[in-house]
């Protein structure tokens, strides 16, 4: 199965932002954004940053803007992934691995 993170557009609606989002898909010209939607997106892309896209972490922010919580599921998919890395290669090569 694959699980991809979410876009933008998706980490938006998920926040309620659906008047964001529309700003986004109308936009057709590269031009100055003005500041009633620059604000806004910009301190929502940080956030998407921060969670990385992922459902998880998306899901503990957007319902208690808890951000220990949202830390723990990030730290929970990244201890996911390494375990499974160490499924893979060569023995001697999971040192090297681990400290990506």
């Amino acid at each position: 199965m694959q699980i991809d993170p979410m876009t933008f557009e998706e980490f938006l609606l998920a926040n309620g932002d659906e008047n964001l989002a529309k700003y986004l898909e109308s936009i057709e010209t590269i031009e100055p954004v003005p500041d009633a939607f620059f604000n806004p997106l910009y301190e929502k892309l940080k956030m998407y940053y921060v969670t990385g896209g992922m459902p998880e972490p998306v899901l503990m922010w957007t319902e208690a803007r808890d951000v220990s919580a949202m830390q723990e599921a990030l730290s929970g998919i990244i201890g996911a992934y390494g375990r499974d890395f160490a499924k893979h290669p060569n023995i001697s090569e999971f040192p090297k691995i681990s400290m990506v």
